[in-house]
């Protein structure tokens, strides 16, 4: 299997399987931060930074991938896509710890 034919069914791939996790993670998200009384009064920021992290993290690994099968690599394109991808992974992964 050649390099393009694999990126061409991998992102759709990605995609069909992240989009509908999107709203679970969130909602999960949502209901732990509830729980551990953070959230007890209604703050918006830390609401919609809880929703945008999971679909931003995956934004960034599908540039991560095109970047990775581009005939053009870079490292700013992998260092932008990297932290794309791994900032709110590791928020989520502070806010359910």
């Amino acid at each position: 299997m050649n390099k393009p034919q694999f990126s061409s069914w991998i992102i759709p791939l990605i995609i069909a399987v992240a989009i509908p996790t999107i709203a679970c993670f969130a909602y999960y998200s949502l209901d732990e931060m509830n729980g551990s009384g953070m959230l007890r009064e209604k703050n918006s920021f830390w609401t919609s930074a809880i929703i945008l992290a999971y679909p931003t993290s995956l934004i960034g690994m599908i540039g991560l991938v095109m970047t990775h099968y581009s005939p053009k690599k870079s490292l700013i394109k992998y260092s932008t896509w990297g932290v794309c991808m791994l900032l709110p992974i590791v928020f989520l992964l502070f806010v359910r710890a």
